[in-house]
């Protein structure tokens, strides 16, 4: 059976497990009815086991794992999971829960700059219609335009040849 290029790709990201979880299922379930696409799928294991083979394992240093951890936000050690109250249990009315702000001072910069992006586009894609319409006019109908803008006929002087 001859196979698309979706089909070979398919099969390299199967490989490779870049796949999602039913994209997987799909390519499993191919492979289990059609033995050429099984076939297939072996090949590009044996070509890219032997990139797999050649690279190794590589344990990055314990200083790498620390800057991950810190900018996860898990440089302290994990608070203990806490569970919610249960229902049965009455909540004290007397706490005071903490109200959320969302600081939207970026938020307003950035919709001013969006807008102030927008205008100066808009005046660029006007200013290019202009300069368009004004080429258009002069190529098509250049008795149109102002005698400025018209193109000036240039002669050229045709002198006898030379003698020889």
């Amino acid at each position: 059976m001859v196979y698309s290029e979706d089909h070979i790709a398919l099969a390299a990201e199967y490989v490779l497990g870049t796949l999602d979880a039913d994209e997987r299922v799909q390519v499993e379930t191919m492979m289990s009815v059609d033995k050429d696409f099984m076939a297939m799928v072996q090949a590009w294991e044996q070509r890219l086991g032997a990139l797999n083979q050649m690279a190794g394992l590589v344990e990055p240093r314990p200083e790498v794992w620390d800057r991950i951890k810190a900018a996860v936000g898990h440089s302290q050690a994990q608070a203990p999971l806490v569970l919610p109250q249960a229902l049965r249990e009455p909540a004290a009315p007397d706490i005071e829960r903490p109200v959320l702000v969302a600081d939207t001072a970026n938020v307003i910069r950035l919709s001013a700059r969006v807008r102030r992006w927008r205008s100066v586009a808009l005046i660029a894609t006007a200013i290019a219609a202009m300069l368009a319409a004004v080429l258009v006019t002069g190529i098509d109908r250049p008795d149109l335009l102002p005698a400025v803008l018209r193109q000036r006929p240039q002669a050229a002087e045709v002198g006898a040849p030379p003698a020889q």
